[in-house]
């Protein structure tokens, strides 16, 4: 099987991490992508220790929690505002009093209401949004970090090697390569 990689040359984890991110953005699958150099491999949990992912809980924990806070505000604004007319024209279809006080009942409920919901939506997008590697890599690993995209396509190869320049690399280098032949055990 023959094809042809592109690999790029970062100073440390956190850039090449980006540089995963923007491939994946730029519509290259993760199947075509690796990562390694000493970086990589100085990050790399021991399979042998358990890991110690305090700090990574903690990332997450608080990404977590400034999303929904975020989300819960804006439709809790929103709630309010949005409050008052949707109040007075429920009062007004089930011939209630349109008073100060019910209209102020009806906006709390709003936002309460749409505060939830939006929270609920910021949970959501912020679980999806969550690094896919902040379990496999130690963030404080030294050393530099290679990035490659192997592809047979030569747009693909193109596409990849602009992302990654772009990105910060500051090498990267266009390779083909053929891959073996498995080796036969020779009969005795």
């Amino acid at each position: 099987m023959t094809g042809r990689s592109v690999e790029a040359s970062f100073a440390d984890l956190d850039l090449a991490r980006r540089a995963i991110v923007g491939l994946g953005r730029a519509g290259i699958e993760g199947q075509h992508v690796t990562l390694h150099g000493l970086a990589a491999d100085n990050g790399a949990e021991d399979p042998a220790t358990p890991a110690d992912t305090a700090s990574a809980d903690a990332r997450i924990v608080r990404q977590l929690s400034d999303s929904v806070a975020k989300w819960a505000v804006l439709g809790a604004g929103i709630g309010a505002a949005l409050g008052i007319p949707i109040g007075f024209i429920a009062l007004s279809s089930l011939d209630a009093e349109t008073n100060a006080s019910n209209l102020s009942m009806a906006m709390a409920l709003s936002a309460l209401t749409l505060g939830i919901v939006f929270a609920i939506f910021g949970s959501r997008y912020s679980a999806q949004d969550a690094p896919t590697s902040e379990f496999a890599f130690h963030d404080d690993a030294a050393g530099g970090a290679v990035v490659g995209v192997h592809a047979s396509d030569t747009n693909e190869l193109a596409k990849a090697k602009r992302v990654l320049e772009r990105l910060g690399a500051f090498n990267v280098e266009v390779a083909s390569s053929v891959a073996a032949e498995p080796i036969m055990p020779m009969a005795r």
